[in-house]
This record gives structure tokens, sequence and C-alpha cells, in this order.
């Protein structure tokens, strides 16, 4: 299974593979993510996307996702913030939160929910 981490903004996807920090335009057909997604992965089936939920913001990589028949974990923002604490993990950029939510993604699967 792989795992890319996105933090929504207006304008911007800021994005952690678990090796490498992407950015993507926040905009109605995400072309250049899913460009970038056919060239890295052969197999979507095996790559699961993790963001958190930010109203309307995020409502183009939902769109994106059901499109494209993707699997999709999407955060209580609330339950991310907590997660960040319980670690001591106070920073508040979009490089730290993709990483943040890649991390959060693993301990929820081994927690089996």
């Amino acid at each position: 299974m792989y795992y890319i981490a996105f933090d929504v903004s207006k304008k911007v996807l800021c994005g952690f593979d678990g090796e490498k920090e992407l950015a993507f335009d926040n905009k109605k057909g995400l072309k250049a993510l899913k460009s970038y997604l056919k060239k890295k992965y052969k197999d979507l089936d095996n790559l699961v996307i993790i963001f958190e939920a930010t109203g309307v913001y995020s409502n183009y990589l939902k769109e994106f996702c059901v499109d494209n028949n993707l699997k999709v974990y999407i955060i209580n923002p609330k339950r991310s913030s907590n997660f960040s604490k319980a670690i001591g993990n106070r920073s508040k950029t979009d490089k730290i939160d993709t990483k943040k939510l890649s991390m959060n993604i693993e301990r929820l699967l081994a927690r089996k929910i």
C-alpha cells in the first residue's frame, strides 16, 4: 500500500508521499496530480490518499478521488491536532502537517478502525 498525505488550502495541495514533498494547484480536475500519479504509480488500487476535512477547500480533492476510484481517509482536523500535541509537535506549516498526517494514518490503520 502507498500513501500520500495532503494538507489542503484554498490554492494549493501540499503533499508528502513518504519520500518527497509535493505541491499541486487546488483547482477543478487536478490534472497535474493525475499526471503525477500515473507516472509514479502503475497500480492506483494500492494507493491511499489522506487529508483533513477542510470544508469547501477539499471538494476538488474529494471529487478527484471519487472520479478516479481512489481509497481515501478523511481525517477530522481536531483529531489530527490532538495527535500532533500528543507527539509534542505544535508547529503548524503545510510541510509539517502533511508529514504528521502520514504518521497519523499508519497509527490509525494499526488500530484497525
